[in-house]
């Protein structure tokens, strides 16, 4: 266990900045520069700079960064599996160190492939790749977006799961709630597993309060959707793809979930890597795919991919 700080990538882009630890491929920070009108220029030039930056991911300040505990917040990388199993709660990926194959200014490509330590776990071969690229804006106004691609080659498994497990920041939960996924039924983990269905009016507009822990796997959407998590300074959109590309252009889409959780006060209390409040200041809306079934191995230029991309949008004033 090191007490070294760990090792980490930063990004940059026209008002946006990233931030991704090595260890686990985990992106621990989003940050945007929000514009600001004319009118409100000079006013902004007396206000702290540290005012005009918006998180759009959440880091615990009580993650543990000691190269073995999974951090806490950020996007942490789920892979190959998802929840409680056979293998580690969530998988090996997010506990495993990855290095830098490529780097820019507003990009990064980290890779890890399978070796003793994962074959002992998972005795499969595999080469993972997570591209995190910070896109500039189109327009002054607007915030830049951040896309994640994970990509699966040269893997002897089948079938596996991969989730990117995005804690949204809120300046609060009061006020706060989901869009995207009230017309779908789930699983409810808090409620024992239970099957819960959509009620008869709801639509995708229908927005989902967080009261409470709760614990959701809700059923799958078309590759290409988008959840929105509503926050009182403005929106998260958390859109996703995922499929199969074979390397000439042909893309096999996959059937995407979400998945939306947060523990509530007293699971958070009880977490040694949250504070007691902290469960205010987060939703996670993670989106993958829980299942591959492949029909064939991820070999040559076959490839599993999961993107997704986060963009903030200001509330109007």
């Amino acid at each position: 266990m090191s007490t070294e700080p760990l090792a980490c990538v930063t990004l940059t882009c026209r008002h946006g900045t990233a931030t991704v630890l090595l260890f686990g491929a985990t992106l621990i920070s989003f940050r945007v520069q929000l514009q600001q009108e004319e009118e409100e220029e000079e006013e902004a030039q007396q206000v702290d700079q540290q005012q005009q930056w918006r998180d759009v991911v959440y880091l615990s300040p009580a993650a543990i960064h000691d190269g073995v505990t999974p951090t806490r917040g950020g996007v942490p990388i789920v892979f190959p599996q998802f929840g409680a199993g056979a293998l580690i709660q969530h998988g090996f990926a997010r506990r495993s160190l990855w290095h830098v194959a490529r780097k820019q200014e507003d990009c990064v490509v980290l890779e890890l492939r399978d070796g003793d330590a994962t074959r002992t776990q998972w005795p499969f071969a595999f080469c993972l790749s997570l591209e995190v690229r910070l896109i500039a804006a189109i327009n002054d106004g607007a915030c830049p977006s951040l896309r994640m691609t994970l990509r699966v080659s040269d893997c002897t498994a089948r079938n596996f799961q991969s989730l990117l497990h995005t804690y949204i920041h809120t300046p609060t939960l009061e006020g706060t709630s989901v869009s995207g996924l009230a017309d779908k039924s789930y699983v409810d983990k808090v409620d024992h597993g239970n099957v819960v269905s959509p009620l008869p009016q709801a639509t995708t507009e229908t927005r989902i309060n967080i009261v409470g822990e709760v614990d959701r796997v809700y059923d799958s959407r078309p590759s290409g959707y988008s959840g929105c998590v509503h926050c009182p300074d403005g929106r998260v959109d958390v859109n996703v793809r995922c499929g199969i590309d074979d390397g000439d252009g042909n893309d096999e889409t996959l059937p995407a979930c979400f998945v939306l959780w947060n523990p509530g006060p007293m699971k958070a209390a009880a977490m040694k890597d949250l504070t007691p409040d902290s469960y205010h200041n987060f939703v996670c809306l993670e989106a993958g795919a829980l299942s591959t079934a492949l029909q064939e191995p991820l070999t040559g230029s076959r490839q599993f991919y999961l993107q997704q991309t986060l963009s903030f949008v200001p509330a109007a004033k």
